[in-house]
């Protein structure tokens, strides 16, 4: 039998390493999820016609949305159509672009690979690319509102509006979530020092 087998079989039967290891994958999945659902659903009603119908709300797809969904050099991936969408429009960057796909590959890494990823320590790149997804999310979420639900429902803005500390609900429950989770946990230490690693460069 191998070292690495040992190794594996020994991290299996670490009830207190697996039980982190499935929060940590779990809370990866569902903010992915959660944001992927967020922008391409936003995106879409953004760009394309909406009216009501016998109580029904229909959507008419523009040419704009049309193009932007189908643009052949992704083969038609919504989501990473979507986030090109978001690139070409300066609210994110190539690198935050590609940090997000690389999160795509991290969440299909858990979709597909969980006990393969559970019988090994978890990858501090992974933990990086979760955290800099984190904060891409907060960014995209802040800039959305404060340039395009703001404008759109047309409200009088307060003077005391905070447009930087501004959080959507949808952010607001992750958030939520991550502060219960790793309030005093395992990870919170090594989030903490990634966390610092991005701020210092």
């Amino acid at each position: 039998m191998n070292t690495n087998f040992l190794e594996q079989l020994k991290n299996l039967t670490n009830k207190e390493k697996i039980a982190e290891d499935m929060k940590f994958y779990a809370m990866y999945l569902l903010i992915y999820e959660r944001f992927k659902n967020k922008f391409v659903e936003e995106l879409k009603y953004f760009l394309c016609d909406i009216s009501v119908n016998n109580g029904k709300l229909k959507l008419k797809e523009t040419l704009e949305y049309q193009k932007m969904k189908s643009n052949k050099n992704n083969k038609g991936n919504i989501f990473i159509n979507t986030m090109e969408w978001f690139k070409n429009y300066k609210v994110i960057t190539q690198e935050e672009c590609d940090l997000i796909l690389s999160a795509r590959e991290d969440r299909n890494l858990i979709g597909h690979e969980l006990l393969d990823l559970l019988s090994n320590p978890v990858k501090e790149k992974m933990l990086y690319n979760f955290i800099s997804f984190v904060n891409i999310f907060k960014k995209m979420d802040k800039w959305w509102i404060n340039n395009i639900e703001i404008p759109i429902a047309g409200d009088e803005i307060p003077l005391n509006y905070d447009s930087e500390g501004v959080i959507s609900g949808d952010f607001l429950l992750c958030d939520i979530l991550m502060d219960t989770i790793y309030g005093e946990e395992i990870y919170k230490k090594e989030i903490e020092k990634i966390i610092k690693k991005i701020n210092d460069n």
